[in-house]
Parts: structure tokens; sequence; C-alpha cells
């Protein structure tokens, strides 16, 4: 590169790092309040500011945990990608005596989370700091103002704030002396295939029910096949699934993998749920259907 074309680049480099040190100067921590628990966010969270609007946050999780897992059964609950507890927080709502073990690599966020789980008294929940993975091994992982992705670095909109090389584990190492595992949830910005891959062993060991994000353009950067994830899934029991846009739309309920890439590939991201427990597919007609009733994807087909 010569010099001329170097210095643009430099200069840009230089503006971007000046509004980066502004922005978390300015940053100022916030309380809002999710149900009983009472929760800090970053002001320049797009989450946090979401609930603090009314807006919520993942409206269908309560919902599916609700009729997905027993109330009162020692339940294994697993999040991928915690952020600062607000997800956690509507699931201890619904399931107060369920163990939880979240993962949140990213230190921003997961200072915050810590804080959270301290301050309301969350005494059943494990955080941990190791990035989940399909290998374990070091992975670099993009941090902007609202969340973290190993997948990419500048996507949403986000403002970019730090990479750093985290130390990865798999679901299968890291629970591999475990009894059961009754729900995984993982919202990792387009990770979630590596994370889904790295779990193979207790996929199948415990079946657990599965909440999370799909976002095919996300996965592919992360260099996998979106149709391969959901092959995958299918090999191991998992072959009907809700989709939900992100406002908590039902827009589709089936087993057609093809017809579910492509509602996910018309709206970019898509939450989805899917079990394999036979005492459990019963339930996602129902998780749909309830959905429906609270006006969310009325003509929503049930095949």
């Amino acid at each position: 590169m010569d010099r001329v074309s170097y210095v643009p680049k430099l200069l840009r480099g230089a503006r971007r790092w000046i509004r980066v040190r502004l922005l978390i100067r300015r940053e100022r921590l916030h309380r809002v309040q999710i149900g009983d628990s009472s929760l800090l966010y970053p002001s320049e969270s797009v989450i946090g500011a979401s609930v603090a609007s009314g807006a919520g946050w993942e409206p269908t999780l309560v919902n599916a945990l609700e009729l997905l897992v027993p109330e009162h059964e020692p339940s294994l609950i697993v999040e991928v990608g915690s952020n600062i507890g607000v997800s956690l927080a509507q699931m201890i709502a619904v399931r107060p005596q369920a163990r939880y073990v979240c993962f949140e690599p990213s230190q921003r966020f997961r200072d915050v989370l810590l804080a959270n789980v301290a301050a309301n008294g969350w005494n059943r929940v494990t955080v941990e700091s190791v990035l989940v993975a399909a290998a374990a091994g070091d992975v670099r992982l993009y941090t902007n103002t609202s969340t973290a992705s190993a997948a990419v670095r500048d996507y949403g909109g986000h403002e970019f704030l730090a990479a750093e090389a985290i130390p990865a584990t798999t679901l299968d190492d890291y629970f591999s002396g475990a009894n059961r595992l009754d729900f995984l949830k993982s919202d990792t910005d387009g990770f979630d295939g590596d994370v889904l891959i790295g779990a193979k062993g207790v996929l199948e060991r415990f079946s657990p029910a599965l909440y999370f994000e799909f976002a095919p353009f996300l996965l592919e950067q992360a260099g996998r096949e979106p149709s391969e994830v959901l092959a995958l899934l299918r090999r191991l029991g998992y072959s009907r699934f809700i989709v939900f846009a992100q406002d908590g739309t039902c827009l589709h309920v089936g087993d057609d993998p093809q017809e579910l890439l492509r509602i996910a590939e018309d709206h970019g991201y898509v939450d989805l749920v899917t079990a394999s427990r036979p005492e459990q597919l019963g339930a996602l007609d129902a998780i749909a259907l309830s959905s429906t009733e609270q006006g969310r994807g009325a003509d929503v087909p049930f095949p």
C-alpha cells in the first residue's frame, strides 16, 4: 500500500478511536425494572434501552420456557450469550428453582451481568467467562455497544468497540460430567451454529429444548452453511420448529427446512424454538398457538 492511500486509512482509524473513547467516557449505567428484578444496563445498550422503553426483549422466551420445562423439577437451563441478564431475569421469573449456567465472554457485559446477579440474589446462577464454540481454542470476539460476536466485527449498525482473543470451550466438554440439561438458549450474533456443533454430545444425551437465534447472513460470515446447521439438528432428532420474528411474531410452524430457511433469509434474524423429547413436542404447537392468541401471527398455519 502506498503512502497516499495509507494516510486516509490512518485518519479513519484515528477518528474511530476518538469517537469510541468519547462514547465510553460519556456512557453511564442506568437501571430498569423487569418484574421483580432490578437490572443495570449501559446507556448505549440497545437491549437495555428497549426494555426501559417498555418494548421488552424476546417476548416469546417466557412462554416457551413455561411450556417446555416442568416447574417442579431440578432443571438445568443454559444460556450462551447472556449479555447483561435481561433474558436471564425473564427466565428466573418463571423458573426460579432451576439451576442456570450463563456464558458471557465479553467483559463489558459480563461485569454488568455479575453485578445484576449479585444485586438480585440469584444464588442458583453460575456465570462463566469462557466463549462457547465448536472446538476448544482461542476465538476472536468483537464487542460493540450492545452485544458481541465471534462471527463478524461490523453489523446491524452497532458501534464497534474492541476485539480480544477469548479462550473457548464446547458445551460437550463443559457438561461432560452433567446428568441433565433441560433447556438451551443461545444468542451469539452468528456463532450459534458453532455453539450447536460443539453441543452434539449433550444434545444426543439429554435432548434439551432449544431456543436460539438463526441469522443466515451471520452464520455464513462465521463460515457455517445455515442449511447444514438445520441438517445437524434433524439428525439429532430436532425436526419441528417454531419461527419467531424478533418482535415475537409467530411466522411459521413446521418441519420443512427449506421453508424455514427462506423465512429466515427474508427476515434476517429469527428465533427458532424446537424440541425432540416426545413430551415436549406437543408443547411446540401450544407455544405457537399462545402467541397467535396474544395477537402475534394470527394467520400462521399449523401443518
